[in-house]
C-alpha cells in the first residue's frame, strides 16, 4: 500500500468549502474529498476508506455528535434532506436534496386543502389588486404567507420560483390575490411533498455549466419578468425569478438582458467549480435568435446599437470563447418555468427535464428493465 500525506486547502472563490489534497506532490491535482463548514455543520465527501479516516481525524481534533451517514434514509442538512440511492442502470449512486418535512408541516396546518397540478394559474399570476385598500393584517397574513414558501424557492424548488416571485412582488399592493395564490400553491406542494433535485453523474462526465435564460417581455411601461436557471450537468444548483431593474423596449432587449444575468451568475459558480475541476465548460442558452445574434456579430441595425454597449461583458466572453452560446427551441426552454404560468403537462415536461422529481420505488427500475428486454 502506497502512504500519502494529505491536508486540506480552503478554496479561494469559497473559504467555507475545503478539498483534500496531496500534500507532498504539487504536481498531483486530484482532489481526494470534499469538507464544507457553516458554523459548526461540517459535510465531507468523499471515498468510504478516506471518509473514515477524515471522521476519525476529525473527532480527534475536536469533540462532535455522532456522525451522520448519507443513504437512502435522508440526512438532514441546512434544512434540506440528502439521501443517496443505487442504480442499477447507471451503476453509480443517485444523490437527491428534498425538503420533504418542512413542505409536509407545512401544508399539515392547512384545513381541508385540495391537491393542485399547478402552483399558479394564468389567471391568478395577474395578482389583481382589491377595490378597498388593504389592511395591516391582510399585508402581514401575505407576508407571512411568502415568507413561508421563500425558503422552498431557495433551497430545493425551483419550480415554484415564478409563483413566489408574483407573490413576493404583490404583497402590499394586492395582498388579498397574495393569499388566494398561497392555497393554490400549497395545494400544489402537497400533492409534490417528496418531490426535489435528483443529482445524476456518470463516471468521468466533463463537467458543463450551462445556464438557460428566458424573459417574458412586458410592454406596458412595467419591467419585463426574467429568469435564469444555471444548471451543473443535469441538474439546478441556481436559479432566479423576478422582474428585471429597468424597462426594456422590446423583447430582443429583455432576452439580452437576462442573458447578461445569467451569465453573471454562472460566473459566481464557475469561479468555484475552476478550482474543483479546471476544465468546466461555460454554455449560455437562449429561444431569442435576435438576443443571440446581437451577440455574436458584427454590425447589425443602428437600433440595436445601444444593445451591444449594454451587454458588452457578455460579447467580450463569447468572442473570446470563455462562453459559448447556443439557440435552443422554446419546448426546451427550461427558464419558461420562471417566467410565466404554465398548464400542467408543460409544467410536469420542463421539472424533468431540469432534473426535478422522485426516486422510483426500489424495484421499479429492474421492472422496467425487464420489461424493455422483454420487449426487444
Amino acid at each position: 500500500n502506497k502512504m500519502m500525506d494529505f491536508c486540506f486547502e480552503a478554496l479561494q472563490s469559497e473559504p467555507n468549502l475545503w478539498r483534500l489534497m496531496n500534500s507532498k506532490d504539487p504536481e498531483d491535482t486530484t482532489v481526494y474529498a470534499l469538507l464544507m463548514t457553516y458554523v459548526d455543520d461540517i459535510m465531507v465527501a468523499s471515498s468510504p476508506n478516506l471518509l473514515n479516516i477524515i471522521q476519525k481525524k476529525l473527532q480527534s481534533t475536536w469533540s462532535t455528535s455522532q456522525p451522520e451517514m448519507v443513504s437512502e434514509a435522508p440526512v438532514r442538512f441546512l434544512g434540506v434532506e440528502i439521501s443517496k440511492h443505487w442504480c442499477d442502470q447507471s451503476q453509480r449512486d443517485v444523490c437527491m436534496v428534498t425538503q420533504q418535512s418542512y413542505t409536509t408541516d407545512m401544508v399539515q396546518k392547512e384545513k381541508d386543502l385540495k391537491i393542485k397540478k399547478i402552483p399558479i394559474s394564468r389567471e391568478q399570476s395577474q395578482m389583481e389588486p382589491s377595490t378597498e385598500a388593504p389592511t395591516t393584517e391582510e399585508i402581514r397574513a401575505a407576508q407571512k404567507a411568502v415568507g413561508e414558501v421563500l425558503w422552498l424557492t431557495t433551497r430545493a424548488r425551483p419550480d415554484i420560483m415564478f409563483t413566489v416571485a408574483r407573490m413576493g412582488s404583490s404583497v402590499t399592493r394586492a395582498p388579498e390575490a397574495v393569499l388566494k395564490v398561497s392555497t393554490q400553491l400549497k395545494g400544489y406542494l402537497k400533492a409534490t411533498t417528496d418531490e426535489g433535485l435528483i443529482f445524476k453523474v456518470a463516471e468521468n462526465e466533463h463537467p458543463v455549466l450551462t445556464v438557460f435564460t428566458d424573459a417574458s417581455f412586458a410592454p406596458d411601461s412595467q419591467e419585463s419578468h426574467g429568469s435564469f436557471i444555471v444548471m451543473l450537468g443535469a441538474t439546478p444548483i441556481f436559479w432566479r425569478s423576478g422582474r428585471q431593474g429597468f424597462v426594456t423596449l422590446s423583447t430582443a432587449e429583455a432576452e439580452l438582458t437576462e442573458i447578461v444575468e445569467g451569465m453573471i451568475a454562472g460566473e459566481s459558480i464557475y469561479v468555484i467549480l475552476a478550482e474543483i475541476f479546471p476544465m468546466t465548460t461555460k454554455v449560455v442558452k437562449t429561444d431569442s435568435m435576435s438576443a443571440q445574434a446581437i451577440l455574436t456579430t458584427d454590425g447589425g441595425n443602428w437600433r440595436t446599437r445601444h444593445l451591444r454597449l449594454r451587454c458588452s461583458f457578455a460579447r467580450q466572453s463569447i468572442l473570446a470563447g470563455e462562453w459559448s452560446t447556443q439557440h435552443v427551441a422554446g419546448e426546451y426552454m427550461l427558464a419558461d418555468i420562471g417566467t410565466k404560468p404554465l398548464a400542467s403537462v408543460r409544467f410536469e415536461f420542463l421539472k424533468k427535464l431540469m432534473g426535478m422529481g422522485t426516486l422510483p420505488p426500489k424495484g421499479d427500475e429492474e421492472k422496467k428493465e425487464g420489461e424493455e428486454k422483454k420487449e426487444g
